[in-house]
This record gives structure tokens, C-alpha cells and sequence, in this order.
């Protein structure tokens, strides 16, 4: 049986993967832009050289350089102007940047293509219509091709570094994405998912023993009753929405994992305060979290607390 090639018998020289060019691709497209901007004056420049050395029958004057002068110059206004400014917040930027930003974009790209008119135009009046052809009329193109290129070497150079800043800014927000994971709730070493689906003799292995005894002497009518009301009003609840509150006088219930995410109205002495079951309350008293008494603030001293205040009366 013939032997098949491998389509790749020499990797490091003949094998290229367009993801190893990735780091390089600014300098590639830049250098490439460059490039084209180059092309385009040389093309020029070699057909002024070219007229005056062969003495055609038409000289190119300083007209003849205002186009591509022109274009240079919309190339640099072009890209001094950064994407971001465009749609630019005022309480960044400050007040009217975006609308100059967009008006001097919008100078750059009205004088390119200004500029690549009036060479077609001054190729159309000066070298077509008097009918010179051939190496007469090579200036004309040239002079044609040296501001499409320049034009198109500044658009594609602004695109790519748009596009450029845009792909380093999503890279830096899936960077800052992947940096902000969030802790992984487990109590006692277990995830609650697990924790969820746990008996109730495994979780009375993994409480603290002040719980693990009283769940080993047995529930009494009253907790058992406040799950099942707390099992009802979350089988009633609506989607994306919060349970009914239960109301309950049981301070010391221990939370189990079945309660979480409900919400629970826990008596204080004198009102409800609503309590919603998250899961670090696992394994703590529902008393915990409605506390009995309303917490001292201490406001400035009255009159007569101190020498400085104290009454002095008059004779």
C-alpha cells in the first residue's frame, strides 16, 4: 500500500498557524499601511522624475503636488482622532469633545476624499482630455494612484487600530471577569448542593454538637409545623419572586437547609422582623437574627453634663 505524506513534512519551516501571528498583527498591518502610503508617493515621485528627464510635453507644476499633500494631511487628522472620543462621555472627556472629535473626523475624511477628486480631476483636464496617451499621461495616473493609496493606507490604519483598542479592551474585561470569581458558599466542607440533598442523619453528623443533641432528642410538633408552612409558601411563590413571609415565635429553631431562601417573620417581643434564609445561617438560631432590643446611640451630652455646660445662676 502507498505510504501517504503527511501534509505537513517539515513543520517549523513550511507549517504556519495564523494564531501564532496574533502578537504581531499590529506591527504586520501597521508596517503594512506604511507601506501602501509609501508606494503611493514613490509612484509619484518617480513620474516627476520620469517627466523631467524625458522631457514630456506636460511639466508637472505645484498643482500637481497639492493633492497628495492634501491627503497626507487628512491621513494625520484621520487617526490623531481616537474612536473612544467619538462617542465620548462628557464627565470623562469634558463637555463638547465628542462633537469636535467627530468634526474634525469628519474634516479628515471630506479633505481625502476632496483631495482624490481633484486628482481625478486634474488627471481628466490636464493630461485626458488634451488626449495625451501613454507615457505622456503617466503622470495623471500616477498622481491618481498616489492619493487612492494614501486614502485607503489612512481609513485601514484607523480600523484596525479601532478594532485593535477594542479587542485589548475585551481582552482586559474577560481578564478582569476571570479576577473577579466569586467564593463558593460550603458549610463544613460541603457545597450546598450537596447540602441540599443531604438526610437528616448526615446532617446531623455535620452540625455542632449543641444542635446535633437537640436533634437527636427529636423535633417537637411546633418546628416541624414552621418547615411545612415554609415548604407551602415556597411551592406558592411566583417565579423570580420572594416567598410569602411565615411568621413564627420559635427563636430558637435551628436553621436547616431546607429553609433557605425563605423568609421568615421572627418574633422580637413586640413585632415580625422579616429574616430571609441565606445559606451561612445554616446551623444558627432564627433568634439570632431579630434581636430583642433596639441598639444605643449615644447623641451629644444635654445640659449640665459637663463643668463647661452646667447652670450658673445670676445675682
Amino acid at each position: 500500500m502507498a505510504r501517504r505524506l503527511p501534509s505537513c513534512f517539515y513543520k517549523d519551516c513550511f507549517c504556519f498557524n495564523s494564531s501564532d501571528f496574533a502578537p504581531y498583527w499590529a506591527e504586520i498591518i501597521g508596517y503594512s499601511c506604511g507601506g501602501i502610503f509609501a508606494i503611493g508617493w514613490w509612484l509619484f515621485i518617480d513620474a516627476v522624475m520620469y517627466a523631467g528627464s524625458h522631457s514630456l510635453p506636460v511639466a508637472i507644476k505645484f498643482d500637481d503636488w497639492v493633492p497628495g499633500i492634501l491627503s497626507t494631511l487628512a491621513l494625520i487628522m484621520i487617526n490623531s482622532v481616537d474612536k473612544n472620543l467619538l462617542n465620548g462621555n462628557e464627565s470623562i472627556y469634558g463637555e463638547g469633545v465628542a462633537w469636535k472629535a467627530r468634526l474634525f473626523a469628519f474634516l479628515g475624511v471630506a479633505l481625502g476624499v476632496g483631495s482624490l477628486g481633484g486628482a481625478i480631476t486634474i488627471m481628466a483636464l490636464k493630461y485626458i482630455n488634451p488626449g495625451y496617451i501613454g507615457e505622456a499621461a503617466w503622470a495623471g495616473f500616477a498622481i491618481v494612484a498616489q492619493n487612492f493609496l494614501i486614502f485607503v493606507s489612512g481609513m485601514c490604519l484607523w480600523l484596525f487600530r479601532s478594532l485593535e483598542r477594542g479587542e485589548e479592551y475585551s481582552i482586559a474585561d474577560a481578564d478582569l471577569k476571570k479576577k473577579r470569581t466569586f467564593r463558593k458558599f460550603s458549610y463544613r466542607g460541603v457545597d450546598l448542593e450537596d447540602l441540599m440533598d443531604l438526610t437528616s442523619d448526615q446532617l446531623v453528623e455535620l452540625v455542632h454538637c449543641r444542635a446535633r443533641r437537640r436533634f437527636q432528642r427529636g423535633l417537637k410538633r411546633k418546628p416541624l409545623a414552621l418547615i411545612k408552612k415554609l415548604r407551602k409558601a415556597r411551592k406558592e411563590a411566583v417565579d423570580n419572586e420572594k416567598p410569602a413571609t411565615v411568621k413564627t415565635h420559635l427563636r430558637n429553631m435551628i436553621i436547616v437547609p431546607e429553609m433557605i431562601g425563605s423568609v421568615v417573620g421572627v418574633y422580637n417581643g413586640k413585632t415580625f422582623n422579616q429574616v430571609e434564609v441565606r445559606p451561612e445561617m445554616v446551623g444558627h438560631y432564627l433568634g439570632e437574627f431579630s434581636i430583642t432590643y433596639k441598639p444605643v446611640k449615644h447623641g451629644r451630652p444635654g445640659i449640665g453634663a459637663t463643668n463647661s455646660s452646667r447652670f450658673v445662676p445670676l445675682k
